[in-house]
């Protein structure tokens, strides 16, 4: 009976939530728009931030405290112009400013995801910085702005949602995304995709015919400082909208003893909110280095036996078969020119070239019967060895040379000035020879060999040039040389560590350079990781993604059944129990999975994950009670027009807060959590441990409530004030 009764308090609050929402229905379509920005710029922001410091690491090579140290310039930067943003917003206008900063991110995000050069990736992640702090305050005054007192709370509440579902989707898509063969690059390019659809949203569905609240705004203040006006009616549209400079709104938020207050409390509340950065500062790289379960180190030197790949056993045969037997040091490395392959064995090179199988056939007149005679060639013959882009261009052209010995060889002389007529798209041709027609047909392909020179002949970089032709390859060698096989040095390594390996496991590169992957014939997959300049095996990957994915679905599902019981507490106490909540989470990942896994009979990786789902939840729990609360907060205190203002200038105490962060989380992972601890989790002592890096972590996130008990009294005050 008791469980009939919470499953209908569960209905109950799912149906009272989103009843909640009906009013918003009467919302102009400018509000739904916001909210759909809203919603993609949170799959694209949230993916990036998961991110952010693995792809510093993995991709562009920085070590944990550079990667770190630049990472926390740019969220001291978007900090930094958050604070400054409001003004922007409240100057420029909502629609204005979106544009804004939405094409700043579709710029950045797009130049991320088409390079690796860090003269380009370092200023676009400065630049989506700035486009996203200019982008938070202004979707939340646009919420306030764009709903009704009567409607306020659901806006808000839809806005918190919206964000946590965009949060969800980025995150729980980011392990298969990263998975594909761009690695960490495919995160920016969702990412472009979301903000050009951002941009379309505003272009196309923005209701221009409805005046802009903005507008109205300055009007209502025109029309009040006219004496034409009350701040209570509605303005005179004739009245001149005065317009403000945001130095000028600055110097007006300043004299406020309400905005001070605020202050005071957003300062208190840094610690349990440096969680957040450490979630995506420090743990990508904690659960790359805890809960993937790693094996062992790649040898220095061997990063060319993953980027370059072996040959298969069928693949060598091959090539003893033509005479050309081949060490077990080869290595093969793709042209930038599709289907050549170039092998380098010793001071030998060769090269493999994919080429057209060419089927060419007599076209005998209706009823005719072809003649016996040797030198006509009956039901026609095979040509190997053509190139493709011979191909291309053989419509209309002089008989190549190599058709040209093939018909010789069949005894049929062509003239000097015979040409192709044909279909190029469909690979047919024919050639016409006195009263004879041939037909010409691509009808298969095959991998020719030849040996290599030096290309003298006007290449400026001496690499190889296609030689003499040694003989051609069955097509399916195509697979050995398109996907590595493990080196016999690396092999020993799976070896050591008591792995299987199949002989012709085959090593899959992503195009990022820092990450592989290894299947092996025994279908296992292996997982090959660049952590600075370490690359090390792992029999398991963490998922990163969804890791982080379970905060904004338990928000999401929190907040709907939380909702109705929390408003029947004072705001104070609901806020100060979900803190701590948040706060001691931090204490779980303090303790040591050893203690505890023989018990439960799992695995040291496993452990780990169980203490970091466990924290997630717990802080997830917390930040539903207290989280959505500062939202509405910060906008109710703040005066009519001056929303985006009092959002931008709640970054401040961030500012300085995520300032200290880089440094801080580059050297606790340094410390504590490097490229090499998965090989040490067993028996590194607790001060030198991840878990120690944790307790560090955690005595930070305490202060938060330690202090809000110290200001109790000027904090309850303001918020009894306003709410």
């Amino acid at each position: 009976m008791e469980e009939v009764k919470k499953g209908n308090i569960a209905v109950s609050a799912l149906k009272t939530y989103f009843t909640e929402f009906a009013p918003l229905r009467h919302c102009s379509r400018n509000f739904w728009v916001v909210q759909l920005v809203n919603l993609l710029d949170g799959v694209a922001y949230f993916g990036m931030l998961t991110v952010a410091t693995l792809y510093l690491s993995e991709t562009l090579g920085f070590n944990d405290k550079n990667a770190a140290w630049l990472w926390g310039a740019c969220m001291a930067v978007y900090t930094a112009f958050g604070f400054i943003a409001g003004f922007v917003g409240d100057s420029l206008g909502i629609k204005r400013t979106l544009h804004l900063s939405v094409i700043l991110l579709v710029l950045s995000r797009l130049a991320i995801s088409f390079t690796e050069a860090r003269l380009v990736v370092i200023p676009a992640l400065f630049v989506i910085a700035v486009g996203t702090a200019i982008m938070t305050p202004i979707l939340i005054s646009a919420t306030k702005r764009y709903t009704t007192k009567q409607t306020q709370t659901a806006g808000f509440n839809m806005l918190y949602l919206l964000m946590n579902v965009g949060a969800f989707l980025g995150n729980y898509s980011l392990d298969w995304f990263r998975g594909m063969q761009w690695g960490n690059r495919t995160i920016f390019m969702v990412g472009s995709l979301m903000s050009i659809l951002c941009w379309l949203a505003i272009l196309l569905l923005w209701a221009r015919g409805i005046e802009d609240v903005d507008e109205q705004l300055r009007r209502k203040k025109a029309a009040v400082a006219a004496g034409t006006g009350d701040d209570q009616g509605p303005a005179d549209s004739d009245a001149k909208p005065k317009w403000e400079a945001p130095w000028t709104i600055a110097a007006s938020v300043f004299r406020e003893s309400a905005f001070w207050r605020f202050m005071l409390f957003l300062v208190v509340l840094v610690g349990v909110r440096l969680v957040f950065e450490h979630q995506y500062q420090v743990y990508p790289k904690y659960y790359q280095r805890t809960i993937a379960e790693y094996r062992f180190a790649v040898p220095p030197g061997l990063e060319g036996d993953l980027q370059r790949g072996g040959l298969s056993a069928e693949s060598r045969s091959a090539f003893a078969e033509l005479g050309y037997p081949l060490t077990d040091q080869v290595q093969v490395l793709a042209a930038e020119e599709p289907g050549v392959w170039q092998l380098e064995d010793g001071d030998r090179t060769f090269l493999v070239r994919e080429m057209s199988v060419l089927r060419v056939a007599r076209v005998l007149p209706q009823g005719a019967v072809a003649p016996a005679s040797t030198t006509q060639p009956g039901d026609g013959w095979m040509l190997r060895g053509v190139e493709r882009a011979a191909l291309i261009d053989l419509d209309g052209a002089k008989v190549p040379d190599v058709l040209r010995q093939s018909f010789a060889e069949q005894g049929v002389r062509l003239p000097d000035d015979a040409t192709v007529k044909g279909e190029p798209k469909e690979h047919v041709w024919t050639l016409h020879v006195g009263d004879q027609a041939y037909d010409i047909a691509c009808v298969d392909s095959n991998l020719s060999l030849h040996n290599s020179t030096p290309s003298g002949s006007g290449a400026e970089s001496g690499a190889p040039a296609l030689g003499e032709h040694l003989g051609d390859l069955d097509l399916g060698t195509a697979g050995s040389l398109q996907k590595g096989v493990v080196s016999g040095t690396l092999r020993q390594g799976f070896a050591d560590s008591d792995l299987p390996i199949g002989t012709d496991a085959r090593v899959e590169t992503k195009e990022d350079g820092s990450r592989w992957e290894i299947e092996s014939a025994e279908d296992v997959r292996y997982y090959v990781r660049k952590d600075e300049d370490q690359i090390s095996i792992y029999i398991s990957d963490a998922p990163i993604g969804r890791l982080n994915s379970i905060n904004p679905f338990i928000i999401m599902i929190g907040v709907i059944i939380s909702t109705p019981i929390v408003a029947r507490f004072k705001l104070f106490n609901v806020m100060f129990v979900g803190i701590c909540f948040s706060a001691a989470s931090m204490l779980i990942l303090a303790i040591y999975p050893g203690w505890f896994i023989d018990a439960l009979g799992i695995s040291l990786s496993q452990g780990y994950s169980i203490i970091a789902i466990t924290q997630i939840i717990i802080f997830s729990l917390g930040e539903v009670i207290w989280s959505p609360r500062l939202y509405e907060y910060t906008a109710a205190i703040a005066p009519e027009g001056r929303e985006a203002s009092y959002m931008g200038l709640s970054y401040l105490p961030m500012f300085f807060a995520r300032f200290s962060e880089g440094p801080l989380a580059g050297e606790m992972l340094t410390r504590y959590c490097p490229p090499d601890v998965g090989a040490r989790l067993a028996t590194v002592p607790y001060a030198e441990s991840p878990q120690f890096m944790n307790l560090i972590l955690a005595a930070i996130a305490v202060s938060t409530p330690i202090l809000i008990l110290l200001f109790r009294s000027v904090i309850q005050k303001e918020a009894s004030h306003k709410m």
